[in-house]
Parts: C-alpha cells; structure tokens; sequence
C-alpha cells in the first residue's frame, strides 16, 4: 500500500510545485531597454542620411523632434487587469503560497484516503492470491486489511465480499468468514454458490459439525448442483467425521469426476484409498484396468452392466489416461439402496469402458466391453479402447 500512498503523494507535491512557478512568473513582452535601443538606432540613421544630404542643423533638429513624437505615439500601453493604467501588482509572498499549497495537499491527499482506492495495488492481485495452494499468510492478511477498508467505503461490493469470506476461510478466521458471507447473502439474496460457502464457513466454525441450519444450507445447494466439487468435498469429510466411510467413497468418486488441478485430484484419490480400505474387505467388486491407444477423447467411463445392456449398476466418472485401474463396488453404485453387493449369487455382469468428448455415458468415440463375469468373484479385468470398438478379457 505505501507505493500507492507515495504515488498520490508526489503527483500532489508535483502539482503543487507547477502552481508556485505559476504564481510566481512574470508574463515576458518587450523592456523599456529595448525599446530605446531601438529608437537611438533609428536617430542614428536619421542624422546619417540627413547630413549625407546636406541637410542644415535645424531642419535635423526639427526631423529628430518629429522622430521623437512618433515613437511616443506608438509606444505599447501598459495595462492593468482593470484596463488602468496603475503599475503591475507584485508577486505574490512565498511563504503564504507555500503554506497554501501544503494545505492542499494535505487535503488531496485526504479525499484520496476517504474516496480513492489507497490499497489498489494489494486489491489487484486478490485473485491470483486466492487461487495460490495455501496462501502466504502476510499477503492474506494484507489483503483481509485491503478489502475490509475497501468494504467500509463500498458496502455494496459483492465481489469484495466474496473475496473477504474465502481470505478469512483461508486465515482460519470462519466467525469472520461467516460475518463475510452473511453480508453477501444479505446483498444478493440466497444462490446456490452464496449458500455453499456460506455452509463450508458454518461447518469449520462449528469445529467440523453438520449443524441444522448447516445442513440446510447443503441442501439447497445439493437441489441446485448435486454434482458441484467443493460440495461434494464437505459431504465426504462430513461422513468420514462420522466414519461412514461408504458414503465417504461416495461422495469422493462424485468429486473426483469434475475438472480440478492435478494436486487436489491426488488429495483426494487418496482419501478415496483411505475411505475404500475401511469398508468390508470381501464386499463384491470389480477392478477393471482400462488402456486408451490412439487418438483419446478428455473423458472416460467406466459401468458394470447387466449382460447384453440395460441400466448401468455402478459408474465411475474420470478424466481419461493412457492406462488407469478403476475400482467398481457399492461406492460406485448408481442406487445407493441397490449396490452390487445386493446382487442375487451367480449374477453375472459386462463392463463397458467408453471414451468420450462430454463425460456422457450415451455418447462413445470409443468403447470395449468385457465378457460376462461375477462381482462378487472380485474379479479384474483389462479393456483396450482405440478408435474403433475393442474388446478384450
């Protein structure tokens, strides 16, 4: 902040400076020096032509007195701002123009505090701090300062609403980030996004807890976007909190479907590992190891099946890879109330692996399907997927 307050500073001292040198210059035009420089030289030149000529004495007398009157004739006037003929006023005194422009100053620079934006340049990276891993935390202090000041001034700034809930999330200050969020839900209204970050605030200021009006606000998130990620995140550290870790599962493989950096995918692949190792050991599942050659569309998936079609009884979402094992168990069933667990002995199913631009299971650039096996066999099997449909065992 203080570049910003030294920049205000030295245009008002630079302005400053200019209104002295103005007030004290004097506006140029012709001396009276030059004026009768002049005017010798002209009688100079008088006498010289006369006396070439022959001219008497007198008569040089009388064309000097005549130059004389016509030089007064056309002499320039000096004029008061009246139009008088009075003498110009003085400069005016320094030290009472110095006092004066200090003082406004001074002024500038106090209007700049109470109407300019005096953390602008901590304001301009807000979103780059924020989308930083982590976060420094002098900068985010710096910043929580810069948008408070900001907010006092400009109450109706929702962004910098927004901005100041998720800096304090992110300093552990969540009575604050909540005090941030209830602002902004007051200025917008309820939306989907506000009641989520405003639950993710509730939820880590009640040291992890799933409170009524928590789970409320969840709620109405879920209506508007069940797939949302950072929703999905609270929900599975809210059942592994419970140590229900099948939900927990859940939950994270519904996470794990959506784009996100590489770092925070790795989190939660492995919390997902840690969730899965808790559930029951013999429990019906499937590992399919899935293989992409040629050209590969963003998206795969990955469906247990019912022999010969019909609706899929587990589904697994992922970004594509050249090689990747997928796991298929009741985590990754499309009913929760009808998991492969819940599968009648000796049912048999088909897994089918496509390749798609969408991420939608009904559209395939490429697809392979296994054959007939038994979920609760724990089998695995491989799937090739090229360009045209594969199948393999």
């Amino acid at each position: 902040m203080i570049e910003t307050w030294l920049g205000a500073g030295t245009l008002a001292l630079l302005a400053a400076g200019l209104l002295i040198v103005g007030a004290r210059r004097r506006r140029s035009s012709p001396g009276d020096a030059d004026r009768a420089g002049e005017f010798a030289a002209r009688r100079r030149e008088l006498r010289t032509e006369a006396r070439a000529q022959g001219l008497e004495s007198t008569t040089i007398s009388a064309l000097e007195e005549e130059l004389a009157l016509d030089e007064i004739d056309h002499a320039p006037v000096r004029r008061t701002a009246a139009n008088s003929s009075s003498p110009p006023s003085p400069l005016p005194p320094l030290p009472p123009l110095c006092a004066g422009v200090a003082a406004v100053v001074l002024v500038s620079l106090a209007l700049y505090a109470l109407w300019g934006e005096p953390y602008a340049s901590t304001l301009a990276t807000a979103k780059t701090t924020l989308e930083r891993a982590g976060g420094d935390p002098t900068s985010l202090t710096r910043l929580e300062r810069a948008l408070a000041a900001r907010l006092e001034r400009k109450p109706d700034d929702g962004d910098g609403w927004y901005f100041l809930g998720n800096v304090r999330m992110r300093l552990a200050n969540y009575g604050g980030a909540i005090s941030a969020f209830t602002a902004l839900r007051d200025l917008t209204g309820a939306n989907p996004q506000v009641d989520l970050a405003l639950a993710q605030a509730s939820y880590m200021g009640d040291g992890g807890a799933m409170s009524t009006a928590t789970r409320t606000l969840v709620n109405r998130a879920l209506a508007s976007n069940p797939q949302q990620l950072d929703l999905q995140e609270l929900l599975a550290a809210d059942a592994l909190r419970r140590n229900d870790y099948l939900a927990a599962a859940r939950h994270l493989l519904s996470a794990l479907g959506q784009s996100m950096p590489a770092q925070r995918r790795k989190v939660l692949r492995q919390t997902l590992d840690l969730a899965r190792a808790r559930l029951h050991p013999e429990r019906p599942r499937i590992e399919a190891t899935i293989r992409a050659e040629g050209p590969s569309a963003p998206w795969l998936m990955v469906f247990a099946r019912p022999v010969g079609g019909r609706m899929p009884l587990a589904v697994v979402r992922l970004p594509a890879q050249a090689t990747q094992t997928v796991v298929l168990d009741d985590a990754a069933s499309m009913d929760a109330s009808a998991p492969l667990s819940a599968l009648a002995d000796g049912t048999l199913v088909e897994v089918v692996a496509r390749l798609s631009q969408t991420g939608n299971a009904t559209a395939a650039d490429a697809e392979a399907i296994s054959p007939p096996i038994d979920p609760k066999q724990r089998p695995s099997v491989t799937l090739t997927l090229a360009t045209s449909p594969t199948s393999s065992s």
